[in-house]
């Protein structure tokens, strides 16, 4: 007689009728410490809760320790009272900026601009989002106001350091934005 898949499962349905496989190592360390038994090292009582503690205290500690430095490690903040865009300097009000000399791409500035400037257009500028603490960049609303075209973006220099671009972008009533971004001339 022909037994189903159904009834072949149900023999394997109370758990004292599934086959037990433990592959717990017999000797050293390890054993000891799946076997859940104390090891003593240097005197000191050691069980698997010493390493699991260790290793979720590294991992905090690491990944605060990286956090802190995308955020604020390197960053250092700086003033001006003008900017050079295209070779020409403008007065600026109100700057606030930061930058780093461990990335060009950390370069974020915010200032207010009494004139008009003269300088080329940049070709797609797109605003490079900054450490959270920083608070008057914005990326998305820099990027809101160059789409809905009520900010201009200008190409401030060209190549420096070489393969990023500083962008200055102006938007109505004087406030105006620079960042840092690649440009792709890497090779040069």
């Amino acid at each position: 007689m022909r037994r189903s898949i159904k009834d072949h499962l149900k023999k394997f349905d109370r758990e004292d009728d599934m086959p037990v496989r433990k592959s717990v190592p017999k000797r050293g360390l390890a054993g000891k410490l799946a076997r859940g038994e104390d090891v003593t090292l240097a005197g000191h009582r050691f069980d698997g809760r010493y390493v699991v503690t260790g290793l979720i205290l590294f991992v905090i500690v690491f990944a605060v320790g990286l956090w802190w430095a995308q955020n604020w490690a390197y960053y250092r903040e700086f003033s001006a009272d003008s900017v050079e865009i295209a070779g020409n300097s403008y007065p600026v009000r109100r700057f606030q900026g930061i930058d780093s000399d461990s990335s060009p791409i950390k370069l974020r500035a915010c200032f207010l601009i009494g004139r008009r400037v003269l300088a080329p257009p940049a070709k797609d500028p797109v605003p490079l989002v900054a450490p959270r603490w920083f608070k008057c960049f914005k990326a998305e609303y820099i990027a809101k106001e160059l789409t809905e075209g009520t900010a201009t973006a200008y190409l401030a220099e060209y190549n420096t350091p070489v393969g990023f671009d500083r962008i200055v972008v102006v938007s109505s009533g004087g406030r105006a934005f620079m960042w840092r971004q690649p440009n792709g001339n890497l090779a040069e």
